[in-house]
């Protein structure tokens, strides 16, 4: 024990004999053993709690001594190493051979004396979502391997999952073709249509990949499919206009002659022509592809022939379009028919009125009426059924004829023999002369004409006409008519004229209201004039349109014209529709109000900027049952608006010219132009133009004008008078200006027009030696063959004429068969003494068209007359 102690030794030999040492003290100072264990709890995770994936594991502890190792066991087993520094802490991952589940976890402490103590039990619930590592199946169907497949193929597979399949992509070639039908999750089957013809013909490989919900995939093997389609024909048919010739003259419709071949097979040949109010279609499955067209079925003027071709496979190739000139004479005009009762209709006791039946020789002969016409209306008969001589006939009332005039008899028969035509001629003084004019008139079952044109001899003042028989049989008629033959007049003629009369439709100077004005009308109508440019105006101008997709070709995210807006205010059912189709099949605007309370519809343009105090032009085409109103609506610089209505145009069932023209106030930071409906009825819109007014044309709308094909061509570069210039002046703003058009891609610019009208013979030679074919002056009169082709006349218009006072300019012009050429200035509003209104150039480009009188380019005409 711990205290102090004597310590002796005791010494002993062999004999037995001993000795004891002295005794030394000590003292015995030991410590005491460690018998206390030490304590340990678990602290984390808490008694019964729910866990997943990675925890940790921790515990508190204490002991009298230290704690010199901790180890963690699950359900009684150790779990990770034995831990031998503080904390006390273990990561158990129960993904990891750790069920889903209640499992009981400890904790063991052992101190430096060995003493070991367990913690209480912590209950611990394992509830971990269990992946899904189960591949999917996936088996392929058809086509089968090594098939020959063309055409439009059904590709199929089944495909199951343990869970369920969410798709099945299709490969070809390795590269993603497209997903099949959803299936039921357990086994289905899955199949796409594939189109073959988008493939090369060759071999393909084909194979199909099945996807799972845990994104776990499995394809099939791939196969080879041999694909087989025929070879489709991509080569168009050839075709072309034969006759008429471009810009021929005819005084009458002769064939149209096309030619059309193709590597397989013609389909069809489609033909049309316009006639004036319409366009005649024809389409022809078989050759030849001609087309002979009566002579009046096409108004006289011009026309173009439009062809296209189509073979089976629908490859369509269009020919280069062919105008012509028609010029027909029509039938003379009918003079009265002489015979009273010629169809027999009326009659008096069953006999018909101003009408004598007789017979002469010797025959027996029966006269029957009414007997039934081919439309069942009234004729007579005769029937002859004994003869030796003579003959029998209906013959109508003698009538009054002059000596020398000529006259032309017709009727309709049957017969069933041969028959005549016999004249009988009554003098002044009553003596009659019979005279055959036609005999052996063949027989015939169906109703056919008998015709002759007669003479009136010296001194006879009455005639008669015989259809007779002279032989047994039958002869039926009906429908006579003895009419003067008196050719009909036309009128004094140019001797020097043309086949037809023309009209040239002329602009000088490059106006910009020309631009937006005429050449609308102009497309609507399908008229093309002659422009002439002032070149340096025109590389000068920056004059542009304000309007953004002012012709609402640009269609925007939405399937709405863009920078383009729907407005309804008020009380009404307007619905807006876009695109409707414009005139030229490009693309417009609608709006229709059925039920109409308050307010207006319209779209509306995006607001655009303008030069405050200058004066602008607006103009738009439109189509409306109603009468309807353009508005302007400024906005100042203070964010202030102003509505002003600029007027009212009139209903219009084909296109027509809105225009006006305003000055922006001061202030005016923004503007927006729009057409109102302001009623029931519809409104079509197109074709917006804003821009300054009085200003040229600039450099892309001249070659917009070029492009819509019109002719486009030189007025000098700076509109001088050309002989007050030196000659090398005179001939730079003449070639030069030539020059000009061609550098902007106007090729080549043929035609001339004088400055002022101003030229002599210099000025013409330097014209000519330009290259121009020809020129316009402004000397008033009508052109004809024998026109100086450098000195063409013209009929000015002003504003002080009238569409009237042009009308009859034409009407001139188409009677004396001469060329009319009218010069034109400014299209607007503005009075200007040179210009015209635009509703007024639209009133006779109506009449032209109308009318069908003929509208050519200078260019085309003097090309036609220099090859005459």
């Amino acid at each position: 024990s711990n205290w102090t102690h004597s310590l002796s030794a005791i010494a002993r030999d062999a004999a037995g004999n001993k000795t004891t040492s002295a005794v030394v003290p000590i003292i015995v100072q030991n410590a005491l053993p460690d018998t206390i264990p030490p304590t340990i709890s678990i602290i984390s995770p808490s008694d019964n709690s729910l866990v997943s994936g990675n925890i940790a594991i921790s515990a508190s502890w204490s002991d009298d001594v230290w704690i010199t190792h901790v180890r963690f066991q699950l359900d009684d087993i150790d779990i990770g190493p034995e831990l031998t520094v503080a904390p006390y802490v273990h990561s158990l991952d129960t993904l990891s051979g750790v069920t889903n589940g209640s499992h009981k976890l400890t904790a063991r402490a052992r101190d430096a004396a060995g003493n070991i103590a367990t913690s209480p039990q912590v209950t611990i619930n394992v509830s971990n979502i269990v992946p899904d590592t189960i591949l999917p199946t996936v088996t392929w169907v058809e086509p089968p391997a090594n098939a020959t497949i063309s055409g439009a193929v059904q590709l199929s597979v089944t495909a199951s999952d343990n869970i369920g399949v969410t798709n099945v992509m299709f490969f070809i070639d390795n590269i993603a073709f497209g997903s099949g039908s959803i299936g039921t999750w357990s086994t289905s089957a899955y199949s796409l249509i594939m189109d073959s013809t988008i493939l090369t013909n060759w071999t393909h490989m084909l194979h199909a990949e099945a996807i799972d919900l845990a994104k776990n995939i499995w394809k099939t093997t791939t196969i080879q499919v041999n694909i087989d389609n025929p070879v489709p024909d991509s080569i168009a048919p050839t075709v072309s206009i034969t006759s008429p010739k471009n810009w021929a003259i005819l005084s009458w419709t002769s064939s149209i002659t096309i030619s059309a071949t193709d590597n397989v097979w013609i389909e069809f040949v489609h033909y049309s022509v316009s006639n004036g109010t319409d366009v005649i279609v024809w389409q022809l499955t078989s050759a030849p592809y001609n087309l002979q067209l009566s002579p009046d079925s096409l108004r006289n003027g011009s026309h173009e022939i439009t062809v296209y071709a189509q073979d089976k496979a629908g490859n369509i190739w269009n020919a280069m379009p062919v105008k012509f000139n028609t010029f027909y004479i029509p039938p003379q005009p009918l003079n009265p028919n002489l015979i009273l009762n010629p169809s027999f209709e009326t009659w008096t006791w069953g006999f018909p009125d101003y009408w004598f039946k007789w017979n002469w020789g010797t025959n027996i002969v029966n006269f029957n009426y009414p007997v039934s016409w081919i439309d069942w209306a009234n004729a007579a008969d005769l029937n002859i059924t004994e003869y030796t001589d003579g003959d029998a006939k209906w013959y109508f009332e003698d009538v009054t004829v002059t000596p020398w005039q000529s006259y032309t008899f017709s009727d309709q028969y049957i017969s069933t023999t041969t028959s005549t035509l016999t004249a009988r001629f009554t003098t002044s003084t009553g003596v009659m002369i019979y005279t055959d004019i036609v005999v052996n008139l063949p027989a015939s079952t169906t109703w056919v004409s008998a015709s002759q044109t007669v003479t009136i001899p010296a001194d006879v003042t009455k005639l008669t006409i015989f259809h007779l028989l002279n032989r047994v049989w039958n002869l039926t008629v009906d429908n006579m008519e003895l009419r003067l033959s008196v050719p009909w007049s036309w009128g004094w003629i140019d001797p020097n004229g043309f086949t037809t009369g023309l009209v040239s439709l002329t602009f000088d100077d490059g106006w910009g209201s020309q631009y937006d004005s005429a050449l609308p009308i102009l497309n609507w109508a399908g008229f093309k004039g002659s422009f002439y440019i002032i070149t340096n105006e025109m590389k000068n101008a920056i004059n542009a349109n304000r309007i953004s997709n002012p012709s609402f070709e640009i269609m925007g995210e939405w399937s709405e014209p863009s920078d383009w807006t729907t407005i309804k205010s008020g009380i009404n059912d307007a619905a807006f529709t876009y695109p409707v189709t414009w005139v030229s099949g490009g693309k417009a605007t609608k709006v229709v109000i059925d039920s109409y309370t308050s307010w207006d519809a319209r779209w509306q343009s995006a607001d655009t900027t303008v030069a405050n105090g200058e004066l602008y032009n607006f103009t738009d085409q439109y189509i409306s049952t109603v009468p309807t109103i353009i508005t302007i609506e400024y906005t100042f610089n203070d964010n202030t608006k102003q509505m002003i209505d600029l007027g009212t145009v009139k209903a219009s069932p084909t296109w027509a010219i809105a225009s006006f023209t305003f000055t922006p106030p001061e202030n005016v930071k923004s503007i927006t132009i729009y057409h109102r409906l302001v009623s029931t009825g519809s409104l079509t819109t197109d074709d917006y133009h804003l821009d300054l007014a009085q200003g040229y044309m600039n450099i892309a709308q001249v070659q917009d004008l070029y492009k819509d094909g019109q002719e486009v061509s030189a007025h000098s570069q700076t509109h001088p008078f050309l002989t007050q210039l030196t000659a090398a002046k005179a001939i730079e703003e003449i070639s030069g200006s030539r020059q000009d058009l061609i550098n902007v891609g106007i090729t080549p610019a043929d035609t001339f027009v004088y400055p002022y009208g101003d030229y002599n013979a210099s000025i013409i030679q330097a014209t000519k030696d330009a290259g121009y074919i020809g020129a316009r002056s402004v000397d008033e009169g009508y052109n004809n063959a024998i026109t100086d082709k450098y000195s063409l006349k013209i009929q000015q218009v002003n504003n002080t004429t009238t569409p009237e006072q042009w009308e009859s300019w034409t009407q001139t012009a188409m009677a004396n068969h001469t060329w009319l050429i009218l010069m034109f200035h400014q299209i607007d509003n503005q009075n200007d003494l040179y210009g015209a209104k635009p509703e007024d150039l639209q009133t006779y480009v109506d009449y032209l068209k109308q009318n069908w009188i003929p509208v050519v380019t200078m260019k085309e005409w003097l090309s036609l007359m220099n090859n005459q």
